[in-house]
């Protein structure tokens, strides 16, 4: 069973219905649904000639995106096409999705919504399609983050937005240096917070990225969450300097296990009061007990002696609670990964 709210067969039916509610469900999973048809549901390059309904999920896919009267439907028709694989979608994007390069201000839809929407369809698309010809049409991988290079000069924001996004997410070459000459031209917030969490995708951030972050993280006039992202990306590069708005993080629920899972991997790095903090989570009645065991496992991993953290972790393995109990795998299970990252027994 794939857990989807719709079946392919049913999909493949619903694909020209009357509805446009019907037809968006069933347009929207389509690809998705053929690709878990083939193993794991991953971009994969003309997907549809190695499933028996993948000529029939194209074609309907094909249809939608170039006639659909729904922008919406549109839009994920070509991500769709993109997850599929169909070289023949990078021209018709070329040609039907303005405002995604630099001087353009977009055009097309009257609903300024539907446009935009249509146009961050386009750019996730282009990713997907990157992502899928990666290993199988070098030229349509190379057009794909030439294009995502291009729009994050665009002068529509959330062009610009979903660029970084899509960059990272392809992990083109030169996407590091692209996304930190954005970062360092941008002005609008929420495009820059977007950059931030675009080079904190990058697998890992390398020098230039973190050189970029580290102001962000020292200014205190950015906003904690654009902090906490910068700081998780410069905890992947293997550098400490965000342990301290990882620990500032803590205070805030909303941003407390991302927090929790930076310090974590920052381990004997983390901030000598990561561990004081931690412990006061943990120690607080009103905390969630999941939240309690991820301290816990945090605090195995920060504090000189982890058997702190170890002994509460096996306090909650007898938690009457079956969430708490499964928090506490979850748990040993990161630990687990984690001392296998640092070489530890």
């Amino acid at each position: 069973m794939s857990g989807r709210p719709i079946t392919l067969a049913a999909a493949l039916r619903d694909a020209q219905s009357g509805d446009a509610v019907a037809r968006n469900l069933a347009i929207r999973h389509l690809a998705p649904l053929i690709l878990e048809g083939l193993g794991p549901a991953a971009p994969r390059w003309q997907a549809w000639e190695l499933h028996p309904s993948g000529a029939q999920a194209r074609a309907a896919l094909r249809r939608a995106w170039t006639s659909d009267p729904e922008p919406a439907i549109r839009g994920v028709a070509a991500t769709g096409l993109a997850q599929l694989g169909d070289p023949t979608l990078l021209p018709d994007l070329e040609d039907r999705l303005p405002g995604w390069r630099a001087g353009e201000r977009g055009a097309g839809e009257p609903d300024l919504e539907a446009a935009r929407f249509v146009r961050e369809c386009g750019l996730i698309a282009l990713s997907l399609l990157g992502a899928a010809a990666r290993e199988a049409d070098e030229a349509i991988a190379r057009a794909c983050a030439d294009h995502l290079r291009a729009a994050l000069t665009a002068e529509v924001p959330d062009v610009r937005f979903q660029a970084g996004a899509g960059l990272a997410a392809l992990g083109a070459t030169g996407a590091e240096e692209a996304l930190v000459e954005a970062l360092a031209a941008e002005e609008d917030p929420q495009v820059r917070a977007g950059l931030v969490a675009a080079l904190g995708e990058l697998d890992p951030p390398g020098p230039r990225a973190v050189a970029a972050l580290v102001p962000v993280l020292s200014d205190r006039d950015t906003p904690l969450d654009v902090a906490v992202e910068a700081a998780l990306a410069v905890t992947a590069a293997g550098d400490p300097r965000g342990g301290p708005r990882l620990v500032e993080a803590l205070e805030h629920a909303a941003l407390r296990d991302r927090a929790i899972e930076g310090l974590a991997a920052l381990g004997r790095a983390a901030p000598a009061e990561a561990g004081h903090r931690l412990r006061q989570l943990v120690g607080r009645w009103l905390t969630p007990a999941v939240t309690k065991v991820r301290a816990a496992y945090a605090l195995a991993r920060v504090e000189p002696d982890p058997g702190r953290g170890l002994g509460l972790l096996a306090r909650y393995e007898k938690s009457l609670s079956k969430q708490t109990r499964e928090a506490v795998v979850d748990a040993r299970q990161a630990l687990a990964t984690l001392r296998a990252r640092d070489g530890a027994p």
